[in-house]
């Protein structure tokens, strides 16, 4: 007999989750940082998903100097000003909880509302 779990989590549940990760706990998060956040638990996600042996920040360099400079303030919402570090985190985070998930995340974006919205890749 196949078992079915009693609750399938919604996708944008997952990635929120591990996005929480790397943002220090708070009541709201900030709309910046959460985007960050998303952006880093998209590319560890797929980092891992693919197998790779690194990361690549390097084409979100000019997004994430966009967001600093609007948010001067934006590393203090997170864990580590580090951003390999907390992206090698969320790798680790993804492996432990999601490893036979085989999907590629395209793209976890919010609103202005707060709400995420997550794209896979079977």
């Amino acid at each position: 007999m196949k078992k079915t779990p009693k609750h399938i989590r919604k996708s944008s549940e997952i990635i929120i989750e591990m996005a929480e990760h790397i943002l220090k706990p708070v009541e709201e998060h900030d709309h910046d940082a959460m985007s960050v956040a998303l952006l880093f638990a998209q590319l560890a996600w797929n980092t891992e998903v693919e197998n790779l042996r690194e990361h690549d920040l390097s084409p979100y360099f000019q997004a994430l100097i966009e967001i600093e400079i609007s948010t001067p303030d934006l590393w203090s919402y997170f864990i580590s000003p580090d951003k390999d570090e907390m992206i090698r985190k969320l790798r680790i985070y993804k492996k432990t909880h999601f490893p036979f998930e085989r999907r590629l995340l395209l793209m976890a974006s919010i609103s202005p509302e707060g709400n995420v919205q997550v794209t896979w890749s079977n």
